[in-house]
């Protein structure tokens, strides 16, 4: 069960914070970074901390799946023990405390979530995700906070974000739709794809006609961020603490690309070694500013990637050699960016 990503469509509007600390950059530097135990069947890169480690999945000879943690251009695999019999697992996300969130697979290829702390694996399950799938984490943050989707009794998808003890729904009330979501056997309402440590969520809806948009989720408002390319649909996946935003659109021809959004201004992310049917999908970004996610082949194989600014950002103190990525994330762009919005934390009274 290959992960599969939809489009995103933009009408922007922050409640007027236009302002930012970053700048979309016009161009990255690509650098490949399939693990060597996949190469030849499929890799997937989907988040990536301040400390460099990337995380994602690969397919091995037999069309089972494996969770990584690449780091310094050594990869660790990482599976959970209850995936016995199943079609594998996939790592989605890692904050900088090196916690995982993914999911494993069963033999009918219904993911199941879990919650990883490096020694104890935890089952994820949100009491209101009753249908075929359950609970599954799509993304941490760094205070260990994270937000996924779940499917219920009618098998409908719907967000929710974790604080540690409490589960709280997230639904666009614009996400009516009826489509079938590219990762769960549910009807698609809403599903959080991604959280900063200021508890800003970010993910995908579909609309009464069953379009896909992404949204922004903060202080109990929803705004839909839509890239204008994205004529066929758009979604997003990541948000960092500078308010960068990460997802894909789907274009005119129906080919999905990935892009990166700074308040102001859309860049594609456009691998040049991208030939197959999805073309290059961005699913994560760090607080300095550098991209992951994978494009597929002219043979339409995945490969995981790493999208380094050009030029860089001017916290990002480091450079890539052999695959090796030094970086540190920049407290006082956080701080003025806190400043900026003047807003209090995401589900205050709860956390």
């Amino acid at each position: 069960m290959k992960l599969k990503t939809v489009g995103l469509v933009l009408e922007l509007s922050f409640l007027g914070i236009l302002q930012q600390t970053y700048v979309a950059h016009a161009a990255y530097t690509y650098t490949t970074i399939d693990d060597p135990l996949g190469e030849a069947y499929g890799n997937r890169a989907f988040d990536i901390n301040d400390l460099n480690q990337i995380v994602g999945s690969y397919e091995d000879s037999n069309g089972q799946y494996h969770g990584f943690i690449y780091q310094n251009g050594a990869y660790t695999t990482i599976d959970d023990p209850l995936d016995v019999g199943g079609l594998g697992t996939e790592i989605n996300s890692i904050n900088d405390s090196e916690q995982l969130v993914g999911s494993y697979f069963d033999r009918s290829g219904n993911p199941h979530g879990f919650f990883y702390n490096g020694s104890t694996y935890t089952s994820v399950n949100d009491p209101l995700g009753t249908g075929a799938i359950g609970t599954v984490p799509f993304a941490i943050n760094g205070l260990g906070q994270y937000v996924g989707y779940y499917t219920d009794k009618n098998h409908i998808d719907h967000g929710f974000f974790y604080n540690g003890s409490t589960y709280v729904s997230i639904n666009d009330p614009l996400g009516v739709g009826s489509i079938s979501p590219p990762f769960g056997t549910g009807k698609l309402g809403t599903a959080a794809l991604g959280i900063n440590d200021e508890g800003e969520l970010v993910g995908t809806y579909a609309d009464a006609n069953n379009k896909l948009h992404g949204f922004l989720y903060n202080d109990g408002t929803y705004t839909t961020i839509d890239d204008p390319l994205g004529v066929n649909g758009s979604s997003l996946f990541e948000i960092n603490n500078s308010g960068e935003l990460v997802g894909d659109y789907i274009d005119s021809q129906g080919k999905i690309h990935g892009f990166v959004y700074d308040n102001s201004s859309f860049v594609t992310v456009s691998n040049s070694l991208a030939g197959g049917s999805l073309g290059s999908i961005a699913t994560g970004i760090s607080n300095t500013g550098v991209v992951v996610g994978f494009y597929t082949d002219s043979s339409n194989i995945s490969h995981a990637f790493i999208g380094t600014p050009v030029p860089e950002p001017k916290n990002f103190l480091g450079v890539i050699t052999s695959l090796t990525l030094v970086g540190t994330t920049s407290n006082i762009l956080k701080k003025r960016n806190r400043q900026l919005r003047n807003k209090t934390k995401l589900f205050k009274t709860i956390v």
